[in-house]
């Protein structure tokens, strides 16, 4: 469960901001309550983070994915790599060669955790794993271990458990996942774990190859769990209400050899992305003049369906996924392929504990600000994104705006807009007609 995440000098954003999930307890917030540790929060299951064209929407969930890829994959990198996921705010002549920092809080099924990290492009300057644990109403922070370039120390209590590690420590790897790596600790198993199973990120105007892998994640997901095919027939039917029964075309020795990360050994015979593109079709029905149904066919996926069916089946698995196991998923450009119906259904299957047992979020970015006014959402579950005349994105929390309500802001931003835009083309329209 995440509660909150912060993000510094990182493409749009040069300053420090800050998103939350979580809150204390308190009468106005709808979302039922859970406790950890005594103390009693509000777990915010849907969000949504709200903002124009380019005013840093994706950037802010980039920084959060790249920051998960950075600690899932770092302990393969060599030791004179560069850090891929530096890329800091290049509008300002300072910024571009300060470093970036990425902090996070979360919870698992066992502790609750705060883990910061800061580095350039080629070493880490800094990083910190806390274990938070609440005592008669007293937050207490137990350090597990700290970092300064080279140089770290872990707790007396855990020492004992990390292992000889010195020599897999490197400049540009973290320790979480060198530790990781090396051995079984549970207390940074149990952390590690938050970035390996409990939070997804889907981007869906993606690159065509990462839709096919998201496709080829729910096939699989269809082929270990046909039981769960029922709950992926009914999320298809939000795009497309005809869509009776899916068919997987793939052969099983596919998800046997992509499992195993045998490749190699890939029927030289067969392409492995027609494979992947062609796993599944969906069943429709055929009437006839009477309008009964005559025959059913399953169409081909690519070149019948619409974008939202196909983009809703890309992302399926996530959705699913997460409200069995309670994890964290980011959507990006929501809106851009699902309408308000799919927008209420997935909030209500998020909102509502008959179906999310274990604490599953969600956290959508729309660009739409009308979608705020059909939901039933507290001011802590909307964030704004706006950029400022130097080009830098701020990311706040609705609640923060308390002097401009959410229908003024979004009028004043396009009125705003608007009237520069108009000026820009009657100059250029000018110029032109005056040549």
């Amino acid at each position: 469960m995440l509660v909150k995440f912060t993000v510094k000098n990182y493409k749009s954003f040069k300053d420090e901001n800050t998103f939350s999930c979580i809150e204390y307890k308190s009468k106005d917030n709808p979302n039922f309550p859970f406790t950890l540790n005594n103390s009693e929060y509000i777990n915010n299951y849907f969000s949504m983070i709200v903002g124009e064209n380019a005013s840093g929407k994706t950037n802010f969930l980039e920084a959060l994915s790249d920051f998960s890829y950075f600690v899932l994959t770092s302990n393969k990198l060599k030791r004179n790599e560069k850090i891929s996921c530096y890329k800091p705010f290049i509008l300002d002549n300072l910024s571009e060669k300060k470093p970036t920092s990425f902090d996070i809080e979360f919870i698992t099924k066992e502790n609750q955790y705060y883990y910061k990290i800061k580095f350039s492009e080629d070493e880490i300057l800094n990083e910190e794993l806390w274990m938070i644990q609440n005592n008669k109403n007293k937050i207490i922070p137990i350090l597990i271990y700290v970092r300064r370039l080279l140089d770290f120390e872990v707790d007396s209590k855990v020492i004992h458990q990390v292992g000889n590690i010195y020599d897999d420590i490197a400049l540009n790897r973290p320790i979480l996942s060198v530790i990781r790596e090396n051995l079984d600790f549970s207390i940074i198993e149990d952390a590690f774990s938050f970035f390996k199973r409990d939070l997804s990120m889907c981007f869906l105007q993606k690159k065509e190859v990462e839709g096919i892998i998201n496709k080829y994640r729910t096939a699989k997901l269809l082929n270990n769990m046909p039981e769960v095919k029922p709950l992926v027939i009914a999320f298809l039917k939000l795009t497309d209400i005809h869509i009776s029964d899916i068919n997987i075309n793939m052969y099983n020795d596919v998800f046997y050899l992509i499992k195993k990360k045998e490749l190699d050994n890939y029927p030289k015979e067969r392409s492995l992305l027609s494979d992947l593109t062609d796993t599944t079709s969906f069943k429709h029905s055929i009437f006839d003049i009477n309008n009964k149904i005559e025959e059913n066919i399953f169409s081909d996926y690519e070149n019948s369906e619409a974008t939202s069916t196909m983009k809703m089946y890309e992302i399926v698995d996530e959705l699913i996924g997460a409200l069995l196991l309670g994890s964290t998923v980011f959507i990006d450009s929501f809106n851009s392929y699902f309408d308000m119906k799919v927008v209420n259904f997935i909030f209500k299957l998020f909102t509502t504990k008959e179906f999310n047992r274990r604490g599953a979020q969600i956290i959508i970015t729309i660009r739409d600000y009308s979608l705020i006014e059909n939901l039933e959402l507290s001011k802590e579950q909307i964030w704004i994104t706006k950029k400022n005349n130097r080009g830098a994105s701020d990311l706040l929390c609705s609640k923060s705006l308390k002097e401009v309500s959410d229908k003024s802001l979004s009028k004043q931003n396009k009125f705003n807009e608007e009237q520069v835009m108009l000026k820009l083309f009657k100059k250029v329209f000018n110029n032109y007609y005056n040549a």
